[in-house]
C-alpha cells in the first residue's frame, strides 16, 4: 500500500557517509543492504538534513496517536518486509490516510503549500521503531542493559517468509550485534536530534562497534541515516523480543 499526502519532505538521504571496514570474526548474513525504501517526494523541497528530522517527528506523532497499533505492526514485520496476512488492527492503522496526512502536517514547515509525497508501507514502519524503544527508555531513563548470558543474535524475532529474509536476516544481525556490543552508545543515538552535532558525535563513538559487526572479507560504506536506522532496529527489538526470551527461558 502507497498513499498521496500534501506535503512538501524531501527523501530521507545523507551526503557524507561514515565508513567501517575492518574485517572481524565472521557474522550470520551473507548480504547486507543499507536500508530499505525511504520516503519519496520532490529533492527540491527540503534538503536531507530536515527531511530526516520530518521522519522521526512522523514516526513519534504516529506513535503516540496509535501506540497499539504501532507495536502490532512493529511484532509482524522486519527490517525489509510486513507480514500483511498477520496484521489484524495494526492494518488500520497503514490505511489510515486521515491519520497520516495528520501527522504529516503536524511536523512539516508551516505556510509552505504541499506536493505529492509517496510513503512506503515499510518506511512507515521504520519511521516507529525509535518512537517504539523511546517510549520504554525516555530522555530520563538509563540505556537499556543487556545480561552478558544474553545471546547476541535475538533467536525469537519475527521474519517475512519470502525474497527479503536473507536481506533482513542480515540486517537483524547487524542490528543486534552493534547493540549488543554498544548498548549504551546505541541509546545515545536516537536519543538526538537527526542531522545535529549531537548526532555526529554519537555516530562517531559507535563506529568502532559497527566495524567489528561487519562481516569478514566485506567492505561497506554506510551513511548516518543507515547506522542510525540499524542502531534503532537493534534497540527495539532488543527491548521488545528480550524480555520475552528471558520469560520463554524461565518456563522451561
Amino acid at each position: 500500500m502507497k498513499f498521496l499526502a500534501t506535503l512538501f519532505c524531501a527523501a530521507i538521504m545523507v551526503g557524507a557517509p561514515v565508513q567501517a571496514q575492518e574485517e572481524p570474526e565472521a557474522k550470520t548474513g551473507s548480504r547486507l543492504q543499507a536500508e530499505p525504501e525511504p520516503m519519496k517526494t520532490n529533492p527540491k523541497s527540503y534538503n536531507s538534513d530536515e527531511s530526516r528530522r520530518i521522519a522521526k517527528k512522523f514516526g513519534n506523532c504516529l506513535f503516540e496517536r496509535r501506540k497499539g497499533q504501532s507495536i502490532n505492526l512493529l511484532s509482524v514485520s522486519d527490517y525489509w518486509a510486513i507480514d500483511y496476512d498477520n496484521l489484524g488492527d495494526a492494518g488500520h492503522l497503514l490505511s489510515n490516510r486521515i491519520l497520516m496526512e495528520q501527522c504529516l502536517g503536524r511536523v512539516g514547515r508551516p505556510g509552505i503549500s504541499g506536493i505529492g509525497m509517496r510513503v512506503s508501507d515499510i518506511a512507515i514502519r521504520s519511521s516507529l521503531t525509535e518512537a517504539a524503544y523511546l517510549d520504554v527508555y525516555g530522555d530520563m531513563d538509563d540505556p537499556i542493559t543487556i545480561d552478558p548470558d544474553a545471546p547476541e543474535f535475538l533467536p525469537n524475532r519475527f521474519y517475512v517468509e519470502g525474497p527479503t529474509l536473507e536481506n533482513a536476516r542480515a540486517a537483524a544481525s547487524m542490528s543486534d550485534c552493534v547493540v549488543y556490543q554498544a548498548p549504551a552508545k546505541a541509546h545515545a543515538i536516537v536519543h538526538t536530534q537527526p542531522a545535529s552535532r549531537e548526532e555526529r558525535a554519537a555516530i562517531k563513538d559507535i563506529v568502532p562497534a559497527l566495524g567489528n559487526c561487519i562481516p569478514a572479507g566485506k567492505q561497506m560504506k554506510l551513511d548516518i541515516e543507515s547506522i542510525r536506522a540499524f542502531v534503532a532496529e537493534g534497540l527495539w527489538a532488543r527491548s521488545y523480543y528480550g524480555p520475552k526470551l528471558n520469560k520463554s527461558e524461565g518456563t522451561n
